[in-house]
């Protein structure tokens, strides 16, 4: 196996500093909508890469931004790692089945009022990217 490989397959994500603090200015007393993201690692030409999209131009606070796949938690999701996983579906067409989760990061409060709840993974080698116009303009590995 290869060194890139190992190192992409045995992540040390635990020892990641804890959840951030309120930006400055933002009520801590004020409500915070849940969203969560992926944050994809992949193997491009034998070089570990994480994957950003970049949102399209026409939708919500963050349009055109670069971003990791997510959105906010719905009603109907059984848990931020399952919102975190339908989003990445709605927004690239990987299938759940095509990543390999490796675990929640944590939790960074962003100064638009949400708490994102990154969850880490490996896309697996043969998935492929299908991204909804409707919600992404790009996307790209970046080493």
């Amino acid at each position: 196996m290869a060194y890139a490989q190992r190192r992409l397959t045995q992540p040390h994500i635990r020892e990641l500093p804890g959840e951030s603090a309120p930006p400055e200015g933002l009520d801590p007393g004020l409500p915070r909508r849940q969203a969560a993201v992926t944050v994809l690692f992949a193997l491009t030409n034998e070089i570990p890469t994480m994957l950003l999209i970049r949102r399209a131009g026409h939708r919500g606070n963050h349009r055109t931004e670069w971003a990791f796949p997510g959105g906010v938690s719905e009603p109907f999701d059984e848990s931020l790692l399952h919102t975190a996983l339908r989003e990445t579906h709605e927004e690239i067409g990987v299938p759940n089945s095509e990543i390999e989760n490796w675990g929640p990061l944590p939790k960074v409060i962003t100064g638009t009022g949400y708490e994102v709840w990154p969850f880490a993974g490996r896309l697996c080698e043969n998935a492929r990217l299908t991204p909804a116009r409707e919600e992404v303009d790009d996307y790209a590995f970046i080493p």
